[in-house]
């Protein structure tokens, strides 16, 4: 097992995680996403990420398209802070995740960005006590 290789790493992880290559493919997709997002990997694996989990942000507003900020961010040499996106399931169903970035770099321009996920729970409204 080479340590570099995304697919063998993402594979030992029992939580959902996934890889991209510098290219945008998914190149690794975990038991967990499958259990999580129900996407198989033999179905996904090859096609743009962008295209299958189309995340949008907390309000909504599209995130994941060929423009990616966190490839872009890890092209430049930039350290990507954990956050909060929201994913499309194969059922297209949305699921609230937090998402970590590990990236493994081969040579400047050949990387994989590993993408670990932790869901969360739908954001509750507060109840805000009313005075007088």
């Amino acid at each position: 097992m080479d340590s570099k290789d995304p697919f063998s790493i993402v594979d030992g992880i029992a939580e959902p995680a996934f890889a991209v290559d510098e290219k945008h493919r998914l190149v690794a997709w975990s038991q967990g996403s499958e259990g999580l997002l129900g996407y198989r990997a033999r179905a996904i694996l090859g096609k743009p990420c962008y295209q299958i989990i189309c995340g949008t942000d907390v309000f909504a507003n599209r995130f994941c398209d060929a423009n990616c900020p966190v490839l872009n961010m890890t092209r430049h040499g930039e350290r990507v802070n954990s956050f909060e996106l929201n994913l499309r399931a194969a059922t297209a169903k949305t699921i609230r995740t937090n998402i970590a970035i590990v990236v493994l770099r081969h040579t400047p321009s050949r990387f994989a960005i590993i993408h670990l996920l932790t869901p969360l729970e739908p954001a509750k409204k507060q109840q805000i006590p009313i005075q007088g």
